[in-house]
């Protein structure tokens, strides 16, 4: 992530008297940041996080402005999720998930294929015992086989 803020000129005196110095100043800012990032994601489920960082991070920066900007003598300029990291196991997971719904619709799609190729064999045999037992297979009644899956 990255934080861009600047400091208010008519506060660097109050800033001296209360942090000391710009590091402690920015150690409790980077502090807010992270717990108001957290709460922010947490809000959301990991696949949007991923797929919607753009759309996120203006969340995270109202959320960060509203905690940071005057309490702490700065203006924040901006704040931007630059690269979302999720645990080995996690992103293996999800890699996991996405295989077994692929292999899913392969299989729904092979059961499809198979269940239409005995569809249209049965109607083959049937056809094939009719004209065994018709002795003039030219007066034959249309006749439509109808399956129905429930």
């Amino acid at each position: 992530m990255t934080l861009q803020y600047r400091i208010m000129p008519d506060k660097v005196t109050d800033i001296a008297t209360q942090y000391g110095t710009l590091d402690v100043l920015q150690g409790r800012i980077q502090s807010i940041v992270i717990e108001k990032t957290k709460a922010v994601l947490s809000s959301h489920k990991a696949m949007n996080i991923i797929a919607n960082r753009a759309a996120i991070s203006p969340e995270v920066e109202a959320a960060v402005k509203a905690a940071v900007d005057d309490n702490y003598y700065v203006s924040v300029e901006a704040v931007v999720l630059t690269n979302i990291d999720f645990s080995d196991s996690f992103e293996k997971a999800v890699e996991e998930k996405m295989v077994a719904e692929q292999a899913k619709l392969k299989a729904d799609y092979d059961n499809e294929t198979k269940l239409a190729k005995a569809k249209a064999d049965a109607e083959v045999k049937l056809l094939n015992i009719m004209f065994m037992f018709i002795p003039n297979p030219h007066t034959l009644i249309p006749y439509s086989l109808s399956y129905s899956r429930s």
